[in-house]
Formats: C-alpha cells, structure tokens, sequence
C-alpha cells in the first residue's frame, strides 16, 4: 500500500517515497497480514481474562493476490481485536503492483490494498 493508505503490505521492490527499505515479494513468499473485525474464534475468547494466545477464527478467510486465490495458511485473533492472515503470494504473479484483497464470511476488503511483486 502506499504511505498514504496506512498500511505498508511487505515493501516495495524499489525506492519510493515515504519508504527508506526496499524488500519485494515473490511467488512462494509467505507474508503475515493484518486487519480486524473478522468475528467468532476457536475457542471463543472470554473478554474478561488476559489475552494469551492465538485463536482461529471460525469464518472461512480467503485472499486472492493479482486476482488469483492465495493459500491461506492461518487466520486468527492474535492480540484483543487484531487478527492475523499468513497467506502464500501464488506463482506467476507479473511484475509491479496487484491488489490484494482478503474476504471474510463474504465480505471483502477494500481493493486498494497493493503488493508490489517483482520477477526473481
């Protein structure tokens, strides 16, 4: 994503501004997403004891990178109200920026979110 979306999703393969490390994704990269609100887990998280540990959700996640579905490997609550994907970028990605997008329970995220992919 861009400085001014709030979010950086791993990096970009060149310098750009408002960035100062250069890292790129490649297919078979495995890379930790992060969002919230993706509802029930497994077990269910009692909101009165200390958080501590990580907790599937229930709802199936899936991401789709470029526009082809990206293998999903965890997602869960991690901290109070933070929840975590590990998703695989798919090979055959071309080069530059694909939209990535995570749905949960049939919601999608915004499409603005970007990986820059580049060719190794």
């Amino acid at each position: 994503m861009r400085p001014s979306d709030g979010a950086i999703i791993n990096g970009t393969g060149n310098a750009e501004s408002g960035f100062t490390v250069s890292a790129a994704a490649k297919g078979g990269d495995v890379l930790e997403l992060f969002g919230i609100g993706f509802r029930s887990t497994s077990p269910l998280v009692d909101a009165s004891q200390l958080f501590s540990a990580a907790y599937p959700t229930t709802n199936t996640v899936t991401v789709s990178i470029g526009g082809v579905s990206a293998p999903v490997s965890f997602a869960g609550l991690v901290g109070p109200g933070l929840y975590q994907i590990n998703v695989s970028v798919p090979a055959g990605r071309g080069a530059g920026d694909q939209k990535v997008i995570a749905t949960v329970d049939g919601v999608s995220s915004p499409s603005s979110a970007l990986l820059k992919i580049v060719s190794r």
